[in-house]
Protein backbone atom coordinates (compact mmCIF):
# COMPACT_ATOMS: atom_id res chain seq x y z
CA UNK A 1 0.00 0.00 0.00
CA UNK A 2 1.40 3.39 -0.97
CA UNK A 3 1.71 5.71 1.98
CA UNK A 4 0.15 9.13 1.63
CA UNK A 5 2.50 12.04 1.25
CA UNK A 6 3.61 13.50 4.56
CA UNK A 7 2.39 16.96 5.38
CA UNK A 8 3.27 19.06 8.44
CA UNK A 9 -0.19 18.33 9.87
CA UNK A 10 0.15 14.55 9.39
CA UNK A 11 3.62 14.52 10.94
CA UNK A 12 2.39 16.44 14.01
CA UNK A 13 -0.66 14.18 14.40
CA UNK A 14 1.44 10.99 14.09
CA UNK A 15 3.90 12.19 16.73
CA UNK A 16 1.01 13.09 19.04
CA UNK A 17 -0.59 9.64 18.62
CA UNK A 18 2.71 7.86 19.26
CA UNK A 19 3.33 9.96 22.36
CA UNK A 20 -0.12 9.27 23.85
CA UNK A 21 -0.49 5.68 22.65
CA UNK A 22 -0.28 4.17 26.15
CA UNK A 23 -2.84 6.63 27.52
CA UNK A 24 -5.33 5.79 24.77
CA UNK A 25 -4.92 2.06 25.29
CA UNK A 26 -5.47 2.47 29.05
CA UNK A 27 -8.59 4.53 28.40
CA UNK A 28 -9.96 1.84 26.09
CA UNK A 29 -9.56 -0.77 28.81
CA UNK A 30 -11.25 1.41 31.44
CA UNK A 31 -14.16 2.63 29.35
CA UNK A 32 -14.57 -0.32 26.99
CA UNK A 33 -14.32 1.96 23.96
CA UNK A 34 -12.33 -0.47 21.83
CA UNK A 35 -13.94 -3.29 19.85
CA UNK A 36 -12.19 -6.57 19.13
CA UNK A 37 -11.41 -6.95 15.41
CA UNK A 38 -13.30 -10.25 15.10
CA UNK A 39 -16.39 -8.62 16.66
CA UNK A 40 -16.01 -5.60 14.37
CA UNK A 41 -15.92 -7.91 11.34
CA UNK A 42 -19.00 -9.75 12.61
CA UNK A 43 -20.85 -6.45 12.95
CA UNK A 44 -19.81 -5.40 9.45
CA UNK A 45 -21.05 -8.69 8.00
CA UNK A 46 -24.37 -8.31 9.79
CA UNK A 47 -24.84 -4.74 8.50
CA UNK A 48 -24.04 -5.77 4.94
CA UNK A 49 -26.34 -8.80 5.10
CA UNK A 50 -29.29 -6.70 6.32
CA UNK A 51 -28.45 -3.66 4.19
CA UNK A 52 -28.03 -1.39 7.23
CA UNK A 53 -25.80 1.67 7.09
CA UNK A 54 -23.50 2.35 10.02
CA UNK A 55 -24.98 5.79 10.52
CA UNK A 56 -28.45 4.19 10.83
CA UNK A 57 -27.13 1.81 13.48
CA UNK A 58 -25.53 4.66 15.42
CA UNK A 59 -28.72 6.72 15.23
CA UNK A 60 -30.85 3.78 16.41
CA UNK A 61 -28.47 3.23 19.33
CA UNK A 62 -28.61 6.92 20.21
CA UNK A 63 -32.43 6.93 20.23
CA UNK A 64 -32.49 3.78 22.37
CA UNK A 65 -30.12 5.45 24.83
CA UNK A 66 -32.33 8.53 24.91
CA UNK A 67 -35.36 6.40 25.72
CA UNK A 68 -33.42 4.57 28.44
CA UNK A 69 -32.48 7.84 30.14
CA UNK A 70 -36.08 9.01 29.83
CA UNK A 71 -37.39 5.83 31.50
CA UNK A 72 -35.00 6.31 34.42
CA UNK A 73 -36.02 9.96 34.85
CA UNK A 74 -39.71 9.07 34.61
CA UNK A 75 -39.30 6.44 37.35
CA UNK A 76 -37.45 8.88 39.62
CA UNK A 77 -40.05 11.62 39.17
CA UNK A 78 -42.89 9.11 39.73
CA UNK A 79 -41.38 8.36 43.12
CA UNK A 80 -41.14 12.09 43.83
CA UNK A 81 -44.85 12.43 43.05
CA UNK A 82 -45.66 9.44 45.26
CA UNK A 83 -43.86 11.07 48.20
CA UNK A 84 -45.62 14.37 47.35
CA UNK A 85 -42.34 16.22 46.80
CA UNK A 86 -43.70 17.51 43.49
CA UNK A 87 -47.25 17.81 42.12
CA UNK A 88 -46.78 16.04 38.77
CA UNK A 89 -44.18 14.19 36.74
CA UNK A 90 -42.60 16.64 34.23
CA UNK A 91 -41.23 13.82 32.06
CA UNK A 92 -44.69 12.40 31.26
CA UNK A 93 -45.82 15.62 29.58
CA UNK A 94 -42.88 15.76 27.17
CA UNK A 95 -41.90 13.97 23.99
CA UNK A 96 -38.36 13.29 22.77
CA UNK A 97 -37.50 15.48 19.83
CA UNK A 98 -40.63 17.60 20.18
CA UNK A 99 -38.75 20.82 20.89
CA UNK A 100 -40.90 23.82 21.67
CA UNK A 101 -43.82 22.49 19.62
CA UNK A 102 -44.73 19.42 21.66
CA UNK A 103 -47.44 17.55 19.78
CA UNK A 104 -47.62 14.57 22.13
CA UNK A 105 -50.37 16.27 24.14
CA UNK A 106 -52.41 17.85 21.36
CA UNK A 107 -56.11 18.33 21.93
CA UNK A 108 -58.19 15.66 20.18
CA UNK A 109 -60.44 17.23 17.51
CA UNK A 110 -64.09 16.17 17.44
CA UNK A 111 -63.75 14.81 13.89
CA UNK A 112 -61.52 12.00 15.26
CA UNK A 113 -64.15 10.63 17.65
CA UNK A 114 -67.74 9.41 17.52
CA UNK A 115 -70.37 11.71 18.99
CA UNK A 116 -72.89 10.36 21.50
CA UNK A 117 -75.43 9.68 18.73
CA UNK A 118 -72.81 8.17 16.40
CA UNK A 119 -71.62 5.88 19.19
CA UNK A 120 -75.11 4.54 19.79
CA UNK A 121 -75.57 3.94 16.06
CA UNK A 122 -72.18 2.23 15.79
CA UNK A 123 -72.90 -0.09 18.74
CA UNK A 124 -76.29 -0.89 17.24
CA UNK A 125 -74.60 -1.91 13.99
CA UNK A 126 -72.09 -4.06 15.88
CA UNK A 127 -74.92 -5.84 17.66
CA UNK A 128 -76.47 -6.73 14.30
CA UNK A 129 -73.38 -8.69 13.21
CA UNK A 130 -73.82 -12.41 12.63
CA UNK A 131 -73.01 -14.66 15.65
CA UNK A 132 -70.02 -16.18 13.82
CA UNK A 133 -68.41 -12.70 13.68
CA UNK A 134 -68.35 -12.30 17.46
CA UNK A 135 -64.54 -12.59 17.52
CA UNK A 136 -64.38 -9.43 15.38
CA UNK A 137 -66.97 -7.53 17.41
CA UNK A 138 -65.58 -8.02 20.92
CA UNK A 139 -62.12 -6.41 20.43
CA UNK A 140 -63.76 -3.33 18.89
CA UNK A 141 -66.24 -3.07 21.78
CA UNK A 142 -63.40 -3.37 24.31
CA UNK A 143 -61.74 -0.28 22.87
CA UNK A 144 -64.95 1.69 22.60
CA UNK A 145 -66.52 0.74 25.97
CA UNK A 146 -63.35 0.31 28.04
CA UNK A 147 -60.99 2.89 26.49
CA UNK A 148 -58.28 0.27 25.98
CA UNK A 149 -55.37 0.64 23.58
CA UNK A 150 -55.02 -1.83 20.70
CA UNK A 151 -51.94 -3.44 22.28
CA UNK A 152 -53.80 -3.80 25.60
CA UNK A 153 -56.76 -5.50 23.92
CA UNK A 154 -54.42 -7.87 22.06
CA UNK A 155 -52.66 -8.72 25.33
CA UNK A 156 -55.89 -9.37 27.23
CA UNK A 157 -56.45 -12.93 28.47
CA UNK A 158 -59.62 -14.44 29.93
CA UNK A 159 -57.93 -14.68 33.33
CA UNK A 160 -57.80 -10.85 33.39
CA UNK A 161 -61.61 -10.63 33.56
CA UNK A 162 -63.35 -10.58 36.95
CA UNK A 163 -67.06 -11.12 36.42
CA UNK A 164 -67.80 -10.83 40.15
CA UNK A 165 -66.24 -7.37 40.44
CA UNK A 166 -67.31 -6.49 36.88
CA UNK A 167 -63.81 -5.32 36.00
CA UNK A 168 -61.07 -6.02 33.48
CA UNK A 169 -57.43 -5.90 34.59
CA UNK A 170 -54.94 -4.46 32.09
CA UNK A 171 -51.74 -6.44 32.66
CA UNK A 172 -49.79 -6.50 29.41
CA UNK A 173 -49.35 -5.23 25.87
CA UNK A 174 -49.08 -7.42 22.81
CA UNK A 175 -47.25 -5.63 20.00
CA UNK A 176 -45.71 -6.12 16.58
CA UNK A 177 -42.57 -4.63 15.03
CA UNK A 178 -40.65 -5.63 11.91
CA UNK A 179 -37.51 -6.20 14.00
CA UNK A 180 -38.99 -8.47 16.70
CA UNK A 181 -42.25 -9.73 15.23
CA UNK A 182 -45.08 -10.23 17.77
CA UNK A 183 -44.06 -9.92 21.43
CA UNK A 184 -45.46 -9.06 24.86
CA UNK A 185 -44.34 -6.42 27.34
CA UNK A 186 -45.66 -4.64 30.40
CA UNK A 187 -47.75 -1.49 29.86
CA UNK A 188 -45.66 1.63 29.24
CA UNK A 189 -46.32 3.23 32.66
CA UNK A 190 -47.25 2.05 36.13
CA UNK A 191 -50.64 3.77 35.84
CA UNK A 192 -51.38 1.76 32.69
CA UNK A 193 -51.70 -1.28 34.96
CA UNK A 194 -55.31 -0.71 35.96
CA UNK A 195 -58.77 -2.13 36.62
CA UNK A 196 -61.57 -0.83 34.38
CA UNK A 197 -65.27 -1.35 35.20
CA UNK A 198 -67.36 -3.17 32.58
CA UNK A 199 -70.83 -2.01 31.54
CA UNK A 200 -73.56 -4.65 31.80
CA UNK A 201 -74.05 -4.89 28.03
CA UNK A 202 -70.39 -5.79 27.55
CA UNK A 203 -70.57 -8.40 30.31
CA UNK A 204 -73.45 -10.07 28.49
CA UNK A 205 -71.45 -10.06 25.26
CA UNK A 206 -68.47 -11.65 27.03
CA UNK A 207 -70.63 -14.40 28.50
CA UNK A 208 -71.78 -15.29 24.98
CA UNK A 209 -68.17 -15.02 23.78
CA UNK A 210 -67.07 -17.53 26.44
CA UNK A 211 -69.60 -20.03 25.11
CA UNK A 212 -68.08 -19.56 21.66
CA UNK A 213 -64.69 -20.57 23.13
CA UNK A 214 -66.18 -23.55 24.96
CA UNK A 215 -67.49 -24.91 21.68
CA UNK A 216 -63.89 -25.43 20.57
CA UNK A 217 -62.41 -26.52 23.92
CA UNK A 218 -64.34 -28.40 26.61
CA UNK A 219 -61.55 -27.55 29.10
CA UNK A 220 -61.65 -23.83 28.30
CA UNK A 221 -62.61 -22.83 31.88
CA UNK A 222 -59.49 -24.55 33.19
CA UNK A 223 -57.26 -22.76 30.68
CA UNK A 224 -58.36 -19.16 31.01
CA UNK A 225 -54.77 -17.94 31.26
CA UNK A 226 -53.90 -19.63 27.96
CA UNK A 227 -56.58 -17.96 25.85
CA UNK A 228 -56.52 -14.39 24.54
CA UNK A 229 -59.70 -12.45 23.83
CA UNK A 230 -58.47 -10.99 20.53
CA UNK A 231 -58.38 -14.12 18.39
CA UNK A 232 -59.26 -15.40 14.94
CA UNK A 233 -61.94 -17.96 14.06
CA UNK A 234 -59.59 -20.74 15.24
CA UNK A 235 -59.31 -19.13 18.72
CA UNK A 236 -55.64 -18.24 18.07
CA UNK A 237 -54.18 -14.77 18.82
CA UNK A 238 -54.65 -12.33 15.96
CA UNK A 239 -52.13 -10.03 14.33
CA UNK A 240 -52.43 -6.69 16.25
CA UNK A 241 -53.25 -4.73 13.08
CA UNK A 242 -56.25 -6.97 12.32
CA UNK A 243 -58.59 -5.06 14.66
CA UNK A 244 -58.00 -1.85 12.73
CA UNK A 245 -58.77 -3.68 9.49
CA UNK A 246 -62.06 -5.00 10.90
CA UNK A 247 -62.98 -1.53 12.14
CA UNK A 248 -62.26 0.25 8.85
CA UNK A 249 -64.18 -2.39 6.87
CA UNK A 250 -67.28 -2.02 9.04
CA UNK A 251 -67.20 1.80 9.05
CA UNK A 252 -67.06 1.87 5.25
CA UNK A 253 -69.69 -0.85 4.95
CA UNK A 254 -72.08 1.10 7.21
CA UNK A 255 -71.26 4.51 5.72
CA UNK A 256 -70.00 5.89 9.03
CA UNK A 257 -67.25 8.29 9.96
CA UNK A 258 -63.84 6.59 9.78
CA UNK A 259 -62.59 6.62 13.37
CA UNK A 260 -59.35 4.76 14.10
CA UNK A 261 -58.77 2.23 16.89
CA UNK A 262 -57.16 4.95 18.99
CA UNK A 263 -60.09 7.17 18.04
CA UNK A 264 -62.37 4.65 19.81
CA UNK A 265 -60.27 5.16 22.94
CA UNK A 266 -60.63 8.93 22.50
CA UNK A 267 -64.38 8.42 22.08
CA UNK A 268 -64.58 6.52 25.38
CA UNK A 269 -62.85 9.35 27.22
CA UNK A 270 -64.84 12.12 25.55
CA UNK A 271 -68.17 10.39 26.30
CA UNK A 272 -67.34 9.94 29.99
CA UNK A 273 -66.31 13.60 30.33
CA UNK A 274 -69.41 14.78 28.45
CA UNK A 275 -71.51 12.87 31.03
CA UNK A 276 -69.76 14.75 33.88
CA UNK A 277 -67.69 11.83 35.14
CA UNK A 278 -64.93 13.36 37.35
CA UNK A 279 -61.66 14.02 35.52
CA UNK A 280 -59.67 12.03 38.12
CA UNK A 281 -61.85 8.96 37.53
CA UNK A 282 -61.56 9.22 33.75
CA UNK A 283 -57.79 9.66 33.99
CA UNK A 284 -57.54 6.53 36.13
CA UNK A 285 -59.57 4.40 33.70
CA UNK A 286 -57.57 5.73 30.75
CA UNK A 287 -54.30 4.83 32.46
CA UNK A 288 -52.91 8.35 32.20
CA UNK A 289 -49.94 9.19 34.39
CA UNK A 290 -51.56 12.42 35.54
CA UNK A 291 -55.05 13.92 35.34
CA UNK A 292 -53.49 17.03 33.80
CA UNK A 293 -52.74 14.92 30.72
CA UNK A 294 -56.43 14.05 30.42
CA UNK A 295 -57.41 17.68 30.96
CA UNK A 296 -54.92 18.94 28.36
CA UNK A 297 -56.13 16.55 25.65
CA UNK A 298 -59.87 16.29 26.36
CA UNK A 299 -60.91 19.43 28.26
CA UNK A 300 -63.02 20.72 25.33
CA UNK A 301 -65.36 17.72 25.77
CA UNK A 302 -66.26 18.78 29.32
CA UNK A 303 -69.68 20.54 29.37
CA UNK A 304 -69.77 24.23 30.18
CA UNK A 305 -70.60 24.44 33.89
CA UNK A 306 -71.03 28.22 34.13
CA UNK A 307 -74.72 27.97 35.05
CA UNK A 308 -73.95 25.37 37.72
CA UNK A 309 -71.22 27.57 39.16
CA UNK A 310 -73.46 30.63 39.23
CA UNK A 311 -76.26 28.68 40.93
CA UNK A 312 -73.83 27.51 43.62
CA UNK A 313 -72.60 31.06 44.23
CA UNK A 314 -76.15 32.44 44.37
CA UNK A 315 -77.05 29.77 46.92
CA UNK A 316 -74.14 30.90 49.10
CA UNK A 317 -75.29 34.51 48.95
CA UNK A 318 -78.88 33.72 49.96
Amino acid sequence: MNRKEDTPQRIIRRKYEEKHKDERQAAHKVWGTSVDRSLANEIDDFLIKHNIKKVELIYAGFKALQNQYRRVLRTLFNEAVRYEWIAKNPVCSTKIGAGSSNTSLRAVPEKEVFSFAETREFISKLNELAPEDIYKKIPIKLMLLMGMRTAEVCGLRWSDIDFKKKTIRVNRNRLYTKEFGIYEKEPKTATSLRDIPMPDALINDLIIYMEWFRQADALFDERLDEYYLAVNVYRLPIFPQSIGQYLKRYERQWGMKEVTCHGLRHTYCSLLLSQNVPIQTVSKYMGHSDSTVTLKVYSHFIPDTQDTALTALNNIME
